[in-house]
């Protein structure tokens, strides 16, 4: 599927079921579909991602 089409259906999905989806692909996959998708969106299921993959303390 191309990124255009993915990212239109993304746009559409649950949070819950997209973070599924996103968490299952590559980065690379996932990247030129965030870039397809409602900016809005794009950064809301990057902030997710992003908080569910906190860094570990290191101090």
């Amino acid at each position: 599927m191309k990124p255009k089409d993915a990212a239109r259906i993304f746009n559409e999905l649950e949070m819950d079921v997209l973070l599924e989806v996103f968490e299952r692909m590559k980065a690379s996959k996932t990247a030129p579909v965030l870039a397809d998708m409602d900016p809005v969106r794009a950064k809301d299921i990057t902030t997710r991602i992003a908080e569910r993959k906190k860094m570990p303390d290191i101090n």
